[in-house]
């Protein structure tokens, strides 16, 4: 809770949940890590605002949840570690790679995980490295928060104002370090640890957000979970 006002105008008949995501909208805080108070009561998401009472003017306090990140699990049977890769003492400097004919930026400082993929799609020549035809480019995805947003929340805001066929899509980027910005962090004997999600995306389908527009990095919008295919977990300690 802070001394911030959020005015929202909001018919009476519209529900607690609705409220919520309006803020979301407005601030960027999930509606599912809202608490709304009213009269020192914590409100119901499926009551509306006449059920409790409130009026034009009135006042109601925000409470953020806090968040408990549990350490994440990994289903063994969900992974290929033929595959794995440990870029953790890799730098690249001026080498070049590409796949899918754009440029591909490896995770240096990463252990990769390689997810199981060889039995879920008709081939895998999406996954080639050699930048042929068919390839689908890299990108990153981190799941967690960055200052209480997703990455699907900034994604969504640097989007406000564009029309896309496919609506708001599914948001990455070909850039590790802006993925890291939304990393799931978690620990583990002590120490400390990042993960972000490495993937393939459909060139076919995919809209490019350069950083010069978003000031914040290179974002990349698939239309559909389909165009976007997570083929490694990626770890760094911090």
């Amino acid at each position: 809770m802070t001394d911030e006002n959020i005015t929202c105008q909001i018919e009476p008949d519209k529900t607690i949940e609705d409220l919520k995501k309006m803020i979301q909208k407005k601030k960027g805080i999930l509606a599912d890590q809202q608490r709304i108070i009213f009269a020192g009561k914590q409100l119901e998401d499926r009551a509306t605002l006449t059920h409790y009472g409130i009026h034009n003017g009135a006042t109601l306090h925000l409470v953020p949840r806090k968040r408990v990140e549990a350490p994440p699990t990994l289903d063994l049977s969900s992974l290929d570690p033929q595959y794995d890769y440990d870029f953790s003492n890799v730098q690249d400097c001026d080498r070049k790679f590409r796949r899918g004919g754009i440029d591909y930026v490896r995770p240096c400082g990463w252990k990769r995980f390689a997810i199981k993929v060889t039995d879920k799609y008709e081939n895998l020549i999406w996954l080639g490295h050699h930048n042929k035809e068919g390839e689908w480019p890299v990108s990153y995805h981190g799941t967690g928060f960055n200052q209480n947003k997703t990455m699907a929340t900034d994604g969504y805001n640097l989007t406000k104002g564009k029309r896309y066929a496919f609506g708001h899509g599914v948001y990455s980027t070909p850039d590790v370090s802006v993925a890291e910005k939304y990393a799931v962090k978690f620990s583990h004997e002590g120490n400390q640890y990042l993960v972000v999600l490495q993937n393939r995306v459909n060139p076919e389908q995919l809209v490019k957000l350069p950083a010069a527009e978003t000031g914040i990095g290179d974002y990349w919008i698939s239309p559909s979970d389909k165009d976007i295919r997570p083929y490694g977990i990626l770890i760094r300690k911090v």
